[in-house]
């Protein structure tokens, strides 16, 4: 959360003991000041744009995280209850939270303390995705540098419509109005399944529907791999000879790329890996790095199989052949095995979803690390949806702020730039981003300041 501003001076180093400074306890005086403006532009804001009612939302439980008066953890309350909307609309423009929750499950008694005494009604069947849960953000975060937020937004947008387009609405047949979409504020999506015959749904049946979507499957024997052999059959095409003596040729088959389910993700995903890492590659040396970086593809395997693989044999792949010759068909094997189950898979925070009481951003909130609204979106709505232009909830009316580092963001169509240390005049929705994210302080009248 907010952190105390770190001294000009350089840290003291330890005792000779090793025992490390104390921490403070409390805040610098701009720090506070900061925090306090904050608490006040988000207690106003919702005075002017009350948030829309949830669904039941006298069923639900609310908390709230507040803003810190001192270093440490923030407050968090929880197990509140509004049974009128004048009361949670009120609560939230006299407190201005830092952030705002409710529960994905309706209770008899959403305010008791102890879950049990709570009478747990159902509860909706969540997809959390966030920017943490790529692959491409978690290697940036290994090489030491962290990706934009703007390429973060766009490829967590990505694989989000992957899971509505081929899970949801896919694979299991959910239509638009069993699912509710949301922007969290942050840097990720919500789906909230509240197609009745699953809001019974229990924690074990939920974990197996994130199995499903994720991929797990049942490792080979032995070995670490997932055994993919179910998703190819092998058929005898032309017997020779009689008795004992017959010789069977074989071939090796998958579902089309076309079909439903798994089998037919499996085939699209491998399709479109070869197209990409060999068809489409910038050159021959290209493709035949990236063959020979799979196990079990040697210099001659790849110079073979890029002597035979073309846009034909692509599109027989497409339509479910695998066995075009003994070489295509084992590197297909590798490429089965090692670079395709990776990207055919869906995304999901997998405890949120197999959770049963959880506590979730409320639809129309502030997110207090972004000052960005949590945006409820329908599926046509999210194709032209940015984060950083629709979901600016504060004006253009100037701020003043000392910022902590050099900076740059483009918010509502405006892109500024600030340096460290030097105070600089940037429009509110701007200076909301850059402070709740722990940028800078806040620059105040010299009346405010007495």
């Amino acid at each position: 959360m907010i952190e105390a501003q770190a001294s000009a001076k350089s840290p003291k180093p330890a005792d000779a003991s090793g025992a490390k400074p104390p921490q403070p306890t409390e805040f610098p005086p701009a720090v506070k000041k900061t925090i306090g403006w904050l608490s006040t532009a988000f207690a106003h804001w919702y005075h002017l744009h009350p948030v829309p009612l949830p669904h039941r939302y006298a069923k639900r439980e609310y908390g709230f995280m507040q803003w810190p008066e001192r270093p440490g953890p923030p407050p968090f309350f929880r197990h509140k209850a509004f049974p009128t909307a004048e009361g949670l609309r009120d609560y939230l423009a006299r407190a201005g939270p830092h952030s705002a929750y409710y529960s994905t499950a309706y209770y008899n008694r959403p305010a008791e303390l102890k879950m049990a005494d709570k009478q747990w009604l159902g509860a909706e069947l969540i997809f959390d995705l966030d920017a943490d849960h790529l692959a491409e953000a978690e290697a940036a975060k290994a090489a030491g540098h962290e990706m934009p937020l703007d390429e973060q937004l766009r490829l967590v947008k990505t694989q989000f419509k992957r899971l509505l387009d081929e899970f949801l609405f896919g694979d299991f047949g959910l239509g638009e109005d069993d699912v509710w979409i949301t922007f969290s504020g942050g840097r990720g999506y919500h789906a909230h399944v509240v197609e009745e015959r699953l809001l019974q749904l229990e924690s074990r049946g939920r974990r197996e529907i994130v199995d499903y979507i994720t991929g797990k499957f049942p490792a080979e024997r032995g070995k670490e791999t997932p055994d993919l052999s179910w998703l190819i059959t092998e058929r005898v095409v032309h017997p020779e000879g009689r008795g004992k003596f017959v010789k069977k040729t074989t071939q090796e088959t998958m579902a089309r790329a076309d079909a439903p389910g798994w089998p037919g993700r499996i085939t699209r995903t491998l399709a479109a890996t070869l197209r990409e890492r060999v068809l489409e590659a910038p050159d021959r040396r290209s493709a035949k790095a990236w063959l020979t970086s799979l196990e079990g593809i040697g210099a001659g395997g790849a110079d073979k199989f890029l002597d035979r693989f073309d846009a034909r044999a692509l599109e027989r792949v497409e339509a479910g052949y695998v066995d075009q010759g003994p070489v295509v068909r084992r590197v297909i094997h590798n490429v089965l095995a090692q670079a395709t189950l990776p990207f055919a898979k869906g995304e999901t925070d997998e405890p949120v979803t197999a959770d049963t009481k959880r506590l979730i951003r409320l639809p129309g909130s502030l997110h207090g690390k972004s000052g960005l609204r949590v945006v409820t979106l329908t599926r046509s709505q999210l194709d032209d949806f940015e984060p950083l232009r629709d979901a600016v909830a504060f004006g253009s009316d100037p701020v003043r702020i000392n910022p902590r580092k050099d900076a740059e963001a483009t918010l509502g169509g405006e892109r500024i730039a600030v340096k460290a240390g030097v105070e600089t005049e940037v429009p509110e929705h701007h200076a909301v981003f850059w402070l709740a994210r722990q940028g800078g302080t806040i620059v105040l009248p010299d009346a405010a300041n007495r």
